[in-house]
């Protein structure tokens, strides 16, 4: 589901975990878990979320107490004994005082400063700013590491990136609306060092704008699908507001159970999907423009039907046809900025049909 906003009302409740599992409140098999939900969906509570016995709940100190109190009269009842030093609060920092004295005596760990929730993190700016920071940094290590395997071991180098790698930072861009102002040390790891160990070209070495946006273009559309993290982070997590946007009017308005418009969801669904590729085919037809009419007609041949199968299948050794070296010639040379796209995919072709 979609990210919290750092705009907090004036308290979130963490439990039990610190990285509890959060999903839409729904009828459990257990009847006793159901009556619990039932009886704590009066109107005066916060809005809350449960899966199994972990939830939250995000709405006034006042409101979150008496929820708080109720899940403890009520909760041993049915089997349920919430655990008060793996509960967080998280509230403003003008309201800390009041959350201290309100909470006292309950176990309850409270901070206003913002806690991590299922790979995201909500609270102040200065917390969530540092986190993906944090993150970032974790990532283009990883991005630096994969780049050493990828000198002799290009395609399942790049295979791991593209169904992998990136998928660890593909959630936070759904959830973390300000990540593309921290992706920039990401992209340059990508952009200095991975793509030049695919290519076979020297680390560190300039890549041209024009070339770096027809990496980022899908196989599909003549590139290899190494996007760029800071450009299209916003895209990713307008779409997640947008498929989750029945998610949360039903946790928003405690629904009890998970009633979604299926056609609904699946016309959101297309209309993202055509979303996407009329910004894929926007881009290409700008890069076709400005590039050289060699580059053009490269592109143009990338794009066919069938073009990009070397890239997108997945390289297990039962279904290869080429030995390590000629995939490390290959990559260095289908990909290599000092060849013509055109002039390149020509050779290789000869090369696969001879």
């Amino acid at each position: 589901m979609r990210g919290y906003n750092t705009r907090l009302p004036a308290g979130c409740m963490l439990r039990p975990k610190e990285q509890p599992k959060v999903s839409v409140a729904f009828d459990l098999d257990e009847e006793g878990a159901v009556d619990v939900s039932l009886s704590l969906s009066e109107p005066e509570l916060p809005a809350q979320a449960w899966y199994a016995d972990d939830s939250q709940a995000v709405g006034r100190l006042r409101a979150i107490r008496e929820w708080w109190d109720i899940l403890n009269a009520r909760g041993p009842l049915f089997g349920y004994f919430p655990k008060p030093p793996k509960t967080f609060l998280v509230v403003k920092p003008h309201l800390f005082e009041e959350a201290q004295l309100m909470f006292e005596g309950t176990g309850i760990k409270i901070t206003d400063g913002g806690k991590r929730d299922l790979g995201a993190a909500i609270g102040s700016a200065e917390f969530v700013a540092e986190f993906l920071r944090e993150k970032v940094l974790k990532w283009s290590e990883q991005v630096e590491c994969l780049s050493e395997f990828a000198r002799t071991q290009p395609h399942a180098s790049h295979s791991a990136f593209v169904h992998a790698m990136r998928s660890k930072w593909t959630f936070a861009q759904r959830t973390m609306k300000s990540l593309h102002e921290h992706m920039g040390p990401l992209e340059h790891a990508i952009r200095s060092k991975l793509i030049p160990a695919l290519t076979g070209i020297k680390p560190g070495s300039p890549i041209s704008d024009d070339m770096r946006d027809v990496y980022a273009l899908p196989a599909r559309w003549g590139g290899l699908g190494i996007d760029n993290p800071v450009i299209d982070s916003p895209f990713k997590y307008d779409e997640s507001v947008q498929i989750t946007e029945q998610l949360k009017c039903l946790v928003r308005d405690g629904e009890k159970s998970l009633v979604l418009d299926v056609a609904e969801q699946l016309s959101t669904i297309k209309m993202m999907e055509e979303q996407r590729e009329l910004r894929y085919e926007q881009r290409f037809n700008d890069l076709s423009d400005r590039v050289s009419p060699e580059l053009s007609r490269a592109l143009a041949f990338a794009k066919e039907k069938g073009a990009s199968s070397v890239f997108t299948m997945v390289p297990i050794r039962a279904f290869l046809l080429w030995g390590e070296a000629e995939l490390v010639w290959y990559y260095s040379l289908a990909l290599s900025v000092a060849d013509s796209w055109f002039a390149a995919h020509v050779r290789v072709w000869e090369a696969i049909l001879s």
